[in-house]
């Protein structure tokens, strides 16, 4: 009989794999997280103010986890959210009030976020960080009897157990940054649906200050990245429009390639992929991170009610899986639909669009399901 180092292997210290290490705080065993790069220093994480959105589910989740404390004075919360598409009168709103909620989520910065689960997950008996920059299957899976893949879209032990993905790349790229307004946000989020891509505008705790994310074309990318930020706040105020005035600064912050990827298996004996590594989605209602979270939530349950031998059974993990498959596809279909009619060119959809938005806002049952799903329910 192999006698295991620990009960369990997490790879990946990114916010997926240190939340799964938090939901298993009670665990009456040992984890091991193994990263490839040093932990980041606290002055690294206040400078990475990226935000992250929480659906109202993922706040509830990191309550029991006993993280939301750290988080909460942090926290913007979004009161409505606004959904439109450029050059239609179609238009939907979503808010907290007609829900009986405080908010339909909140804004936190990454580093904010990050930190806070980092210091609760190293003050925990039963998790040991490891630093590893080069390791193999087979060291892996000497160390325990199940491996945790939450290594990201890129992710290395996909590779080690030769799982494939089915890969969409549209040679998209996301623009992020901040934006001073001239008018309040009041609390509201926007998603705009425009000629040149998709504009999500998040809000942050200054009442004139918002988070933006701009999907554009690579070739658009390419000029856009020529221009100062000036004339770039120009263009998206084209794009955007005037919901909250006029713009008055632009700072960019980065960009990333958009892409879809989701592997083809996400389990076999004595492995389990969780979050990025096992679906990355294109970046509509911030659906990414707050799935993740309820795959680790789901796993942690399974793993709780199960003896430690028997964490790595294939029948174990499917029986993950199978609790997961379909909220994960809903998700992933939601947002395919989303892509394919607001964010492609394809003549004669502008009607439709239209139509699609206003049907949304008039249908209150549709209404209610669709505001239902981005909270996370």
């Amino acid at each position: 009989m192999t006698t295991y180092r620990a009960n369990g292997v997490i790879v990946g210290a990114g916010l997926v794999g240190l939340s799964l290490a938090r939901a298993l705080s009670r665990l009456d065993g040992t984890l091991e997280v193994w990263e490839n790069h040093p932990l980041p220093s606290q002055a690294a994480l206040s400078a990475n103010s990226r935000p992250i959105s929480l659906s109202y589910k993922s706040v509830q989740l990191l309550k029991t986890y006993q993280v939301w404390d750290s988080l909460k004075n942090y926290a913007t919360p979004i009161q409505c959210v606004h959904v439109s598409n450029q050059g239609s009168f179609g238009m939907t709103r979503f808010y907290a009030s007609d829900y009986q909620v405080p908010a339909l989520g909140y804004v936190v910065p990454f580093g904010v976020l990050y930190g806070a689960l980092l210091q609760l997950v190293q003050a925990q008996s039963n998790v040991t960080f490891y630093v590893e920059k080069n390791t193999d299957k087979h060291k892996l899976e000497q160390q325990a009897p199940l491996i945790i893949g939450c290594d990201g879209t890129a992710s290395f032990t996909r590779t080690l157990w030769n799982i494939e993905c089915r890969t969409e790349n549209r040679h998209q790229i996301a623009i992020s940054g901040t934006l001073q307004c001239e008018l309040p946000h009041r609390h509201t989020a926007y998603e705009r649906f425009t000629r040149e891509g998709v504009v999500a505008l998040l809000p942050l705790s200054h009442p004139h200050e918002c988070a933006f994310v701009w999907s554009v074309e690579k070739s658009q990318f390419d000029r856009l990245n020529t221009l100062n930020d000036e004339s770039v706040q120009a263009e998206l105020q084209t794009a955007f429009g005037f919901r909250v005035g006029y713009f008055q600064s632009l700072t960019r912050t980065g960009h990333f390639p958009l892409l879809t990827q989701v592997a083809k298996t996400q389990v076999k004996p004595g492995f389990v992929l969780v979050g990025n590594s096992a679906h990355t989605m294109y970046p509509i209602a911030a659906q990414g991170f707050n799935l993740c979270l309820r795959d680790v939530n789901a796993l942690a349950s399974v793993l709780m009610q199960t003896e430690f031998s028997r964490w790595g059974d294939l029948d174990i993990l499917k029986s993950y899986l199978s609790c997961r498959e379909k909220d994960q596809t809903r998700v992933m279909a939601w947002i395919q639909r989303m892509e394919q009619l607001f964010n492609r060119s394809t003549p004669g959809l502008q009607g439709l669009r239209s139509l699609s938005l206003l049907m949304t806002d008039l249908v209150k049952p549709l209404h209610h399901k669709i505001a239902r799903q981005a909270m996370g329910f």
